[in-house]
């Protein structure tokens, strides 16, 4: 299994982020499977998703995106799927 320590509900400057991986420059949103998924809000709350996502990227921190469910389930397999997604983006580079 693995650990990380981690800071929740951090503000990143251009963004309020649901979890910060500070160890690894990480960040974790959560998805709500109400409010993302619901069709009178989804194509706004993808659309600000997308940005909220793609700023952060530009600004060097890795991002993962998980729904409420998946985390509910089996959070770690979310950390898995972060491990896993993280070692090979160092493989690659």
């Amino acid at each position: 299994m693995c650990y990380f320590s981690f800071i929740k509900s951090e503000r990143k400057g251009i963004a309020c982020v649901d979890f910060y991986l500070p160890d690894y420059n990480i960040i974790i949103e959560a998805d709500g499977d109400y409010f993302h998924k619901n069709s009178k809000w989804k194509p706004k709350v993808e659309q600000k998703d997308k940005v909220k996502t793609d700023k952060l990227i530009a600004a060097g921190y890795g991002v993962y995106r998980f729904w409420e469910h998946e985390i509910n389930e089996s959070a770690a397999g979310c950390i898995n799927k972060i491990s896993e997604l993280n070692q090979e983006k160092s493989v690659v580079s």
